[in-house]
């Protein structure tokens, strides 16, 4: 058994049964949990001239889900401008992985959250397309809030700014990427969606 960024917490005849997690905000890491599937003798290891090796073969899995944010000026001309900043999602900070179970797997581990931090945003104009402030790391079945503060501007002098908070209600799963658009149009709506993208392994 090999555990990459997390610590066994429940240990049965040697084997982890549950493992914690704690998120980084500044560095978050990904989780991954292996088992042995297969052991082999006598392979031959010619870059170090050493024989009769033992080589043991892992089954990997991600235990994280990765989440990107997206923004997208859908206003119609190139006359306005959106600058986005303080874009944050807040999850929780510590969680207990169960190995074994059925269905769910995770549970949070106290009642701590965190805020993990994105890039900002300058200038977005409506011919840029759906622009990424990038992407981080959290637990499946945490509990997300997405914030931000976005700035409109009109040939470059600001005329309207608002904070924004949204709780992210998709199931997130273990392995899996997600990427939350978030599309800004006339009249001050938002809108928000989240798609599954490529996974992590």
């Amino acid at each position: 058994t090999a555990i990459a960024n997390g610590t066994a917490k429940t240990v049965v005849n040697g084997i982890p049964t549950h493992i914690s997690y704690t998120i980084n905000p500044d560095d978050a890491a990904d989780l991954v949990y292996g088992t042995t599937t297969a052991s082999t003798n006598n392979l031959s290891v010619p870059t170090s001239g050493v024989n009769d090796a033992k080589v043991v073969t892992f089954t990997l899995r991600h235990l994280l889900s990765r989440l990107q944010v997206s923004f997208q000026n859908l206003i119609p001309g190139t006359e306005y401008t959106y600058s986005i900043s303080d874009v944050k999602v807040t999850t929780w900070d510590k969680g207990v992985y169960e190995i074994a179970a059925q269905g769910t797997k995770w549970t949070q581990d106290g009642t701590g959250t965190t805020p993990l931090s994105y890039n900002s945003l300058a200038s977005l104009a409506n011919n840029a397309g759906a622009v990424s402030a990038g992407a981080q790391l959290v637990i499946p079945g945490s509990s997300v809030e997405l914030s931000f503060k976005y700035v409109l501007s009109l040939n470059g002098t600001e005329i309207y700014q608002k904070p924004i908070s949204k709780e992210i209600t998709t199931a997130l799963l273990e392995g899996y990427s997600y990427n939350v658009n978030v599309q800004l149009k006339a009249g001050n709506q938002i809108d928000f969606s989240v798609s599954e993208t490529d996974g992590l392994a």
